[in-house]
């Protein structure tokens, strides 16, 4: 499989309310969040960078440091902001709670991006977006569509339309995708990689991070 360079952005930016605590240094199998995630993302790009608006809690790791461009704006403005500093044309873009990202699935979807500029697994029934605003603001959520825009490659093509978005104070993560060339991961090609899809698997609450432990020790897959 051929490498890309690549540049990877982790998503730090957000507040942790429901877990308590900054969730990116939880713990599981005895490491950070953050550490094991950019040890994965590591394997894969050229370059990191951590989008987080407390660069002094991350200044001890090996990252470029990057506030989010507004604060307090959600995910959609910490991948616009990781894609402005990146360095190279194409990024990886993870959540930093996401302990199980498989770094071999990141490799497939950055050989999958010629051609396109958003490489997004979708792991859901329904059919992915096809209009940019086929939806009102209360629909179905990325989530419900299966869509994984916080494990996804992009590509800094994306930047004036997320902006346009931003500017209109539209901050739903999904809502530009009909207006950029998308490959849809679908679920065969992600089970070859994840087949209990842990790649996916957020600590977001402490019930999570109890979930998380017992997958790391062996135990029930999410679903």
């Amino acid at each position: 499989m051929t490498l890309l360079q690549a540049s990877g952005i982790i998503l730090a930016g957000g507040r942790s309310t429901r877990m308590g605590r900054d969730k990116a240094f939880v713990e599981v199998g005895g490491r950070p969040l953050i550490e094991r995630v950019l040890e994965r993302v590591q394997q894969v790009a050229t370059e990191t960078i951590i989008v987080t608006n407390s660069p002094q809690q991350y200044a001890h790791l090996p990252a470029r440091l990057v506030p989010d461009v507004v604060r307090g704006k959600g995910p959609l403005v910490g991948i616009y902001s990781g894609l402005q500093a990146a360095r190279h044309g194409l990024a990886v873009v993870v959540a930093c709670d996401m302990p199980f990202v498989q770094p071999d699935l990141l490799r497939f979807m950055l050989a999958r991006s010629p051609g396109h500029d958003v490489v997004i697994p979708h792991t859901g029934v329904s059919a992915p977006p096809r209009a940019l605003h086929d939806r009102p603001q209360a629909g179905p959520t990325a989530k419900m569509r299966g869509l994984h825009p916080l494990h996804a490659v992009y590509r800094r093509t994306c930047l004036p339309v997320i902006e346009k978005l931003i500017d209109s104070d539209d901050l739903r993560v999904i809502a530009f995708l009909a207006a950029v060339r998308v490959r849809y991961l679908e679920p065969d090609e992600i089970e070859r990689f994840d087949p209990h899809r842990q790649s996916f698997f957020n600590v977001n609450t402490p019930a999570d991070w109890e979930q998380a432990l017992r997958m790391e020790g062996g135990n029930p897959r999410p679903r």
